[in-house]
């Protein structure tokens, strides 16, 4: 049957739409029919078999109807947002919800027999969080003995404990370091939490797990430095921590050596002599700041020092207000050195073929742009103690350093990596409000290189440190990479 044309009158149309639902009807009630018998002949129950032709034919129908839309000139409402989030790496729970004995009663009907509709669900997703679970194992070996008397056996324990007869298991220790060191609580916090869960526990308690952890993973944490100073180039910051051991308090340093997957924490005072402990003997390059144990090591050797620009362009910023024309023209030669690199790194290329395309991009452009800093350094003037030619002066004096990069395309512009390294123990000193001692200081520092390490190569850092201590137990001295679970 035609459908009518849009000119004609309302009357026409409303005849050709009753006509259309009559024979729409007809025919359901036909294929109905036929879906009873075809049923019955199967020995199937026909009132199953119509229940779901119907709510197929519901499917098509709105299927149909979203085909349609465009066609029709009426756009889809768009979806605000992206939707939920896939969670694949969430363990899935199906919990399934039946109707009671008294509640299977027909609302239309009153018939008390609801059946089942085959294997149909309404299927909704939830997220949920369940409290942390503290339970009590009990290792219960067999004993076994011979029928000569002569001897008896106990079977083992295949769990490790890391303290030999302690009550707390490995898997215990992981998760109160990695809730200290990598989410930044405190134990005290931890103890108030692990109460609420039905677990009786003191403060001392669990830095003792903490520091026993520490212990077994320090060949790991020996293996970090060697690894790192096998790199052409590292980088190295340093950040305060004060000691509140005793009645006094005592100001330490907390250094950090990293390369883009490795990452090493130690505990020293700010002197020469301590950056020479901690970088005696590497011969590569370092990423630093300006501060001056830097350059006094370089001076001795046999390390060379690659500045920082990340450091120059904030000088230059805290002068800006100041000096904002000079500042302008300066931050915008900076920016040119940042958008160069940027550039390169948006490409689509293999890492030979990024570094190659590097190294040609800082001859050609780089070098240019560096010798306009220059001359622009060279022709500036002002009170010899205002920020800005104080600025100026910590460039033209870090000259060779900061222009080092041009010479190793592998050199990154800046120390950022170092200085990400120490945002964890930064966040942390803030919340424990300092270490305590010397001593829970370096356990911090053995367990923020782990984690951090761990972090850099995508790993979950408990799993890392359960890992790598259940490889220590079973054979003391053993240490293990990231890169090698």
């Amino acid at each position: 049957m035609q459908v009518p044309e849009t000119t004609a009158s309302l009357d026409v149309v409303l005849a050709h739409y009753s006509l259309l639902s009559t024979e729409n009807d007809r025919l359901l009630d036909l294929v109905r029919q036929l879906k009873r018998e075809n049923a019955s002949l199967r020995g199937e129950d026909a009132d199953q078999a119509e229940l779901e032709l119907l709510l197929g034919l519901g499917k098509l129908e709105i299927q149909r109807q979203v085909r349609e839309l465009p066609e029709s000139g009426v756009r889809p409402r768009k979806q605000r947002g992206h939707g939920p989030t896939p969670q694949p790496e969430l363990p899935v729970v199906v919990l399934e919800h039946v109707l009671g004995e008294g509640e299977r009663t027909c609302p239309v009907c009153g018939d008390p027999t609801l059946v089942p509709l085959g294997v149909s669900t309404e299927d909704s997703e939830e997220i949920t969080i369940e409290m942390k679970r503290v339970v009590r194992l009990v290792h219960r070996r067999q004993k076994y003995r011979c029928a000569c008397n002569g001897a008896v056996v106990t079977a083992p324990n295949p769990h490790p404990r890391l303290v030999p007869g302690g009550r707390y298991s490995l898997d215990f220790a992981v998760s109160v370091a990695t809730s200290k060191i990598v989410d930044h609580m405190p134990l005290h916090r931890q103890v108030n939490e692990l109460q609420r869960s039905g677990l009786q526990v003191t403060k001392q308690t669990l830095w003792d797990q903490e520091r026993a952890l520490a212990e077994v993973l320090r060949p790991t944490y020996a293996a970090l430095k060697e690894k790192i100073f096998e790199s052409d180039f590292l980088h190295a910051d340093e950040t305060g921590f004060l000691l509140t051991e005793g009645k006094g308090s005592q100001r330490e340093t907390l250094w950090v050596l990293s390369t883009n997957q490795h990452a090493w924490y130690t505990l020293g005072r700010k002197t020469f002599a301590a950056g020479e402990e901690i970088l005696g003997g590497y011969s590569g390059i370092v990423v630093a700041d300006g501060y001056q144990v830097y350059e006094q090591l370089s001076r001795a050797g046999p390390l060379r020092l690659a500045h920082c620009w990340a450091h120059s362009l904030r000088k230059f910023r805290d002068a800006e207000k100041h000096r904002p024309r000079e500042c302008a023209q300066i931050l915008k030669l900076i920016g040119e050195l940042y958008e160069i690199e940027r550039e390169i790194d948006a490409l689509d290329l293999s890492a030979a073929d990024t570094l190659l395309r590097r190294a040609e991009a800082r001859v050609k452009r780089s070098s240019r742009v560096i010798a306009a800093i220059k001359a622009w350094a060279l022709e500036q003037t002002g009170l010899p103690r205002s920020d800005f030619i104080k600025a100026v002066k910590y460039v033209l004096a870090r000259w060779e350093g900061l222009t080092r990069f041009l010479e190793d395309a592998r050199l990154p512009l800046d120390n950022n990596r170092a200085e990400n390294a120490l945002r964890g123990p930064v966040v942390g000193r803030k919340n424990y409000l300092q270490f305590r001692s010397r001593r829970g200081c370096e356990v911090g520092a053995i367990l923020y290189s782990l984690c951090e390490t761990a972090r850099l190569h995508g790993v979950a850092p408990d799993k890392y440190l359960r890992i790598a201590a259940q490889r220590a137990l079973q054979k003391p001295g053993t240490a293990t990479l990231p890169d090698q679970i």
